[in-house]
């Protein structure tokens, strides 16, 4: 399983636009998005909001089976919803989505933790 970490910088003037898509698909089109999850294998995924005087950050964490995978079916995908996905993230990140950077590929992952709360 890969345990994939990764941030898009939002674009400025972007950061309302961020918002509603998240908003988005976790509302109107939230089952949309869970089957375009279960599409590319995703077990479970989290975004995050990061505010940083260097800019705004969409963070996305995701467990995967296969990233390389993942990816691949994401950039081949013609589906109506993943194209409206791929066309937010362009809108919002200016990341195409249907041809990543090269260089793309998850954060350095420098710890890992998990453990239980002992019972107060």
């Amino acid at each position: 399983m890969d345990h994939v970490c990764m941030a898009f910088p939002v674009l400025a003037g972007r950061t309302d636009d961020a918002r509603v898509f998240m908003r988005q698909l976790d509302g109107a089109r939230r089952a949309e998005f869970e089957a375009f999850e279960r599409r590319l294998g995703v077990s479970k995924a989290l975004w995050f909001f990061a505010q940083h005087p260097s800019g705004d950050q969409l963070i996305s964490y995701a467990e995967i089976p296969d990233f390389n995978r993942t990816m691949s079916l994401l950039v081949s995908s013609q589906e109506p919803f993943d194209l409206w996905i791929k066309g937010q993230m362009e809108a919002i990140t200016g990341v195409d989505m249907n041809h990543p950077p090269a260089d793309m590929k998850p954060v350095e992952r420098l710890l890992h933790y998990e453990g239980s709360a002992a019972a107060l």
